[in-house]
């Protein structure tokens, strides 16, 4: 009498007990592997299909902090990043230095041009 398969485990326990452990220790590796890669998409021509949303800034700088998180639902007007403003303040600086010598050089020379004015058309009528 031939012996079936049915018997093998009987007379090989611990080579038994060695697949069997394999065995789940495959199923349960598998199940993880599958969980979390079925979060991820794939694709073989690199394009996925996805809402996107430009956005851009008004004033140029480096961002220093994002306070959103990916997939973030947020609402219109929410701030979505936070831009080092040491540049923008510096240009304003300027501004404001460039204005004030403007002012400065406006009110010194108004006085002389309105004076000469004056002489020259006393010249003329005489």
């Amino acid at each position: 009498m031939q012996a079936s398969w049915w018997f093998i485990p009987r007379r090989r326990p611990l080579a038994t007990a060695v697949v069997a452990i394999l065995l789940i220790l495959g199923a349960v590796g598998g199940l993880m592997w599958w969980l979390n890669a079925r979060q991820y998409g794939a694709t073989d021509d690199a394009f996925i299909d996805a809402r996107t949303a430009s956005i851009s800034s008004q004033v140029n700088g480096a961002i220093v902090d994002v306070p959103v998180i990916d997939n973030q639902l947020v609402d219109a007007g929410a701030v979505l990043a936070r831009i080092d403003d040491r540049d923008y303040r510096v240009t304003v600086d300027q501004a404001k230095a460039q204005v004030d010598q403007a002012q400065a050089t406006i009110s010194t020379s108004t006085p002389r041009s309105m004076h000469n004015g004056r002489e020259s058309s006393r010249r003329r009528s005489r």
